[in-house]
């Protein structure tokens, strides 16, 4: 499997900002709506991406066969749900029953 680029392919999003305010677009506005002045919106070009800067920063595994994994050195985990477990196999072996069952007395 060839390895991932650390960069994303994507372009950077360029932006225009207000040189009076400040106020930031993603699209060129011919009057700021945050001071409402004209003609000051300019291109911001985005700062260049590097691996350090991207969502994984650089973080790689190795692929593990799953058959060399033993779970012993991991105690399990009790959920404390084993009564709702229990309730819901009786109701999954009951809903295959042939005879009908019953309603419950109230």
């Amino acid at each position: 499997m060839p390895p991932m680029a650390n960069v994303s392919t994507r372009p950077a999003r360029t932006t225009f900002a207000c040189s009076e305010c400040g106020h930031e677009s993603l699209k060129w506005l011919g009057r700021c709506p945050g001071c409402a002045s004209w003609n000051t919106f300019t291109e911001v070009l985005p700062a260049p991406r590097s691996a350090a800067t991207t969502r994984r920063e650089g973080l790689r595994t190795e692929a593990v066969e799953l058959s060399s994994l033993s779970g012993a050195d991991e105690p399990r985990l009790s959920s404390g749900r084993r009564a709702v477990l229990v309730v819901s196999l009786i109701i999954f072996v009951l809903s295959f029953s042939p005879v009908p069952l019953a309603p419950l007395a109230g």
